[in-house]
């Protein structure tokens, strides 16, 4: 019961999260075309969201 309980907790935050993640690195990757001092504190806040989440 805790195990199935588990997954079903689990699966809606991958779903939930991996496009978040792809979102993120595609803004990353966009801003720091345009603005390249922006993407330092984005990947300091990608740490903090993942322990978050």
């Amino acid at each position: 019961m805790i195990k199935t309980t588990q997954m079903s907790q689990t699966e809606p935050e991958l779903s939930f999260f991996l496009p978040a993640a792809i979102l993120m690195v595609w803004l990353a990757a966009l801003l720091s075309v345009f603005l390249p001092g922006v993407i330092v504190p984005i990947l300091l806040a990608v740490p903090i969201v993942v322990a978050l989440a």
